[in-house]
């Protein structure tokens, strides 16, 4: 899944960083990808278990609450 970002950061590089180092969750900035827009997308990976993606989840939740940001439903 390649998922917009840019409401979160101008930076997805930067981003997916802080994701990893503070929530342990591995996603792929989009520069891997391709120049265009590149800083403005992510890239989300969902083959693993459906486990593994509901701790995924939970640890995205609590990065992005810590900073002010709500979880849509």
């Amino acid at each position: 899944m390649y998922a917009d970002c840019s409401a979160l950061s101008d930076d997805a590089d930067r981003l997916t960083i802080d994701i990893l180092n503070e929530a342990g969750v591995v996603l792929v900035p989009g520069l891997d990808f391709g120049t265009h827009t590149a800083r403005n997308y992510i890239r989300v990976s969902y083959a693993t278990s459906m486990e593994n993606l509901q701790e995924a989840v939970a640890r995205l939740r609590r990065f992005f609450a810590a900073r002010g940001y709500k979880a849509a439903n």
